[in-house]
């Protein structure tokens, strides 16, 4: 009977909730995790919400169009670059031509680059070097030349071997065209239009590209202009509180900052755009605070960070130190980010220290900081 007194007694609802109550800290099992006080996460998501409600992103668009001489300079350079090796005439023309350059009809153009002088057919040299290895020696075999060696032993030896008659006929059947010295001399002068191209991600539009491309009668080479410009881009941004593609801009302007070895510089402009992927300033414009919502959002295909960002961090760990996250977290120009500062360091500590980063755990706390964040709203 004693033992069920007891028992009956520790089952007793009064007993049992007196006993809990008079449980301290102390009685804490050892494994009770530890949490953030909730009125403390609330009040920095609350400024979030505060943020952006104070600095709605209204996105205009910066990319303008360029005059037609601009267009014509610049498609005329790109169609000129074909021909900085023998090429054949194009029949058929990259997509960029129309998208890029503004060319409405390449062909035309083509044809006036060959009436100009700026094309003339190649020489028998480059000719018979467009030609395969088989191709020369059966030329080598008819016409009593050694066929052995690598191509360009085979070249030079059959073109030494050709009378002029030969050769001017190697020229007219090969159709290739080429640079002439009036081309080359253009393609001197304009050749940092190529790297605008090759560089189009960066987004810088034409129009100001040419108003920063000289100074002082002095052309600037593409990497010194692109940099300018993206610099201005992103003052501009910043003071404007206006954040769309920002963080490409600082991508970009990191790239720029390798190329020339700024390893200084480049490891502060991945730091920027890594810190403004963790303040979802895409997630946020679809979900501004003031547009009333009675779907609740998914965030679980938001991606903010992907496997490509680690590297660019991995090679630049002894430029890094604590105080370039401190500034990034105390910039006023800044949005303010979902992922707390510690988190922040933890993540770039290990970009530089982990074999695999696992991207997708940080992006997992950037979607459950937006889910609370919504719902605040």
């Amino acid at each position: 009977m004693t033992f069920m007194k007891k028992l009956l007694d520790l089952l007793n609802m009064d007993n049992w909730n007196s006993r809990n109550n008079s449980l301290d800290d102390n009685d804490l099992p050892p494994s009770a995790p530890i949490t953030h006080s909730l009125p403390e996460a609330t009040s920095r998501l609350t400024s979030i919400v505060n943020f952006w409600r104070k600095h709605p992103q209204i996105y205009t668009n910066d990319f303008h169009i360029a005059k037609p001489e601009e267009y014509l300079l610049y498609g005329k350079t790109l169609l000129l670059n074909v021909y900085t090796k023998a090429h054949s005439l194009l029949e058929k023309f990259p997509i960029y031509f129309y998208s890029e350059c503004h060319i409405s009809d390449p062909l035309k153009l083509q044809s006036a680059l060959l009436i100009d002088g700026y094309l003339e057919p190649a020489s028998a040299h480059l000719a018979l070097a467009s030609y395969t290895i088989p191709e020369l020696k059966f030329i080598a075999e008819s016409i009593g030349c050694t066929k052995t060696g690598k191509k360009a032993e085979l070249v030079n030896r059959v073109y030494h071997a050709l009378d002029k008659e030969a050769r001017d006929t190697i020229v007219l059947q090969s159709g290739l065209y080429m640079l002439s010295s009036k081309g080359r001399l253009f393609m001197d002068k304009n050749s940092d239009y190529i790297e605008l191209h090759r560089h189009w991600e960066y987004n810088i539009c034409l129009s100001e590209y040419n108003q920063n491309r000289s100074s002082e009668n002095e052309q600037h080479n593409f990497y010194t202009i692109a940099y300018t410009i993206l610099l201005k881009k992103t003052s501009r941004k910043l003071s404007m509180h206006q954040y769309y593609r920002i963080v490409f801009d600082y991508l970009n302007l990191y790239d720029i900052a390798i190329s020339e070895s700024k390893y200084d510089l480049a490891i502060k402009y991945c730091l920027q755009a890594f810190y403004l992927k963790t303040c979802c300033t895409h997630t946020i414009s679809l979900h501004p605070p003031d547009r009333i919502s009675y779907d609740s959002p998914d965030f679980s295909n938001d991606i903010f960070f992907i496997s490509s960002d680690a590297p660019r961090l991995a090679h630049l760990e002894k430029y890094y130190t604590p105080d370039l996250v401190d500034n990034l977290y105390n910039d006023i120009t800044l949005p303010p980010s979902f992922m707390e500062k510690d988190v922040f360091s933890c993540m770039i500590s290990e970009m530089f220290t982990q074999i695999v980063f696992d991207f997708e755990k940080y992006n997992n706390i950037l979607r459950k900081e937006l889910k609370k964040y919504i719902s605040l709203l």
